[in-house]
């Protein structure tokens, strides 16, 4: 039963290692057609010509094939992750600031929509690689305005709370149902309501948030809002030295 049990480990071990090579493969094909798209796109819709129906196509065009970097990216930057083979690079950082960074990068997208978005106000300093947690922000962010009616309001709050960093998200969607807010982290978890579905996406972002913010030592979850919406948190530590990143 041993060497049974030692035949399936190994097998176990050289199957992940199979989907790890795939995966990573997967991200080097896709990225050169990809970039292949995005380039004549912006020459396309740099051409005054442009306009009325063709433009809009182009521009539906360009959002379609933005999306699907991000998504073969988010699956890399998973799949490292969850390997250990992602480098985290640590220093102090102010987590007011890069939230800032991360709000202002999405408030183009919040003024077509009609859509009041709110930065932090305070400043923390906490050690983190800054690379990741501006991921883990911008899925964050990315996901209440995907979320929110237009004319809505999405609010970046950050908070300390003893010796912790809290940033909050805060949209006016549809919410998360109670039954769902754990699962909602997993990989390919997608929520069972027409009203988020018709949103789409692949259920990629916010699992990478929560390893990013794990990795860091700390955890992320959803709650309701009074009303309509939902609250996402991120809470990490405050500690004087990076030993709480693993």
């Amino acid at each position: 039963q041993k060497d049974q049990l030692a035949e399936q480990a190994t097998r176990l071990t050289q199957l992940d290692d199979l989907r790890m090579r795939m995966i990573v493969n997967l991200h080097h094909e896709l990225r050169t057609p990809v970039a292949l798209v995005l380039g004549p796109l912006d020459a396309l819709l740099e051409q005054q010509s442009l306009d009325g129906e063709g433009r809009r196509h182009a521009e539906l065009a360009r959002r379609s094939a933005d999306e699907l970097e991000k998504l073969v990216g988010q699956l890399f930057d998973l799949t490292r992750l969850e390997a250990g083979e992602l480098p985290v690079r640590a220093r102090r950082v102010d987590l007011g600031a890069l939230a800032r960074r991360v709000v202002s990068r999405h408030a183009y997208a919040a003024e077509q929509r009609g859509i009041v978005l709110e930065e932090p106000e305070r400043s923390l300093s906490l050690w983190c690689d800054p690379e990741l947690i501006d991921k883990a922000i911008r899925n964050l962010v990315g996901n209440a305005l995907k979320f929110s009616p237009s004319g809505g309001r999405v609010i970046v709050v950050l908070e300390q709370d003893e010796d912790h960093a809290v940033l909050r998200v805060l949209d006016e969607g549809p919410g998360v149902p109670e039954a769902d807010r754990r699962r909602i982290f997993e990989r390919l978890f997608q929520v069972d309501r027409s009203d988020r579905r018709a949103h789409g996406g692949a259920g990629l972002g916010l699992a990478l948030s929560r390893e990013v913010v794990e990795l860091h030592g700390g955890c992320i979850g959803v709650d309701g809002r009074k009303g309509a919406g939902a609250a996402f948190w991120v809470r990490l530590p405050l500690d004087d030295t990076p030993h709480n990143i693993v």
